[in-house]
């Protein structure tokens, strides 16, 4: 892929972003937040960008089988799907992780529409069973500070 290929990549991505949840992301985290995800996603290496792209890239499959197996959002399966959503949120690691941020983003993906479909027409349940993983993810980095 040629550089300006690629730069076009990267526009496109933060563009289809940007129709998908930007208003909602504007309004549950500010306008700060998504000009930062612009930034960050408009200034990465190809390294960088494929790092990000794997993150989401095994995040549903590992999603889909822990519905399927019916497993509990507080295993090592459910807590690394909550890891691989916080790799993606932060675009790779890029942009600096908020547990609170994290917990109102899980109750996001199973209340509104846009962050909801996204899991939802994989399985009936993923973006519930989602949100549990983050939640148990984050209760125990909240705790890990004490």
């Amino acid at each position: 892929m040629t550089e300006q290929e690629f730069e076009q990549l990267k526009q496109n991505t933060y563009d289809d972003l940007e129709h998908r949840v930007g208003r909602v992301v504007r309004e549950h985290f500010g306008e700060q937040a998504m000009d930062s995800v612009k930034d960050t996603l408009l200034g990465m290496t190809q390294e960088q960008f494929d790092r990000w792209k794997s993150a989401d890239a095994r995040l549903l499959p590992y999603l889909v089988d822990a519905i399927w197996k019916g497993l509990d959002p507080i295993t090592e399966e459910g807590q690394r799907i909550a890891y691989l959503h916080r790799r993606w949120i932060t675009l790779g690691g890029l942009l600096p992780y908020d547990v609170k941020n994290h917990r109102k983003l899980a109750e996001l993906t199973a209340e509104e529409g846009r962050f909801m479909a996204r899991y939802e027409n994989e399985v009936p349940g993923c973006a519930a069973f989602m949100r549990d993983c983050i939640k148990a993810y984050t209760k125990s980095l909240w705790f890990a500070q004490w």
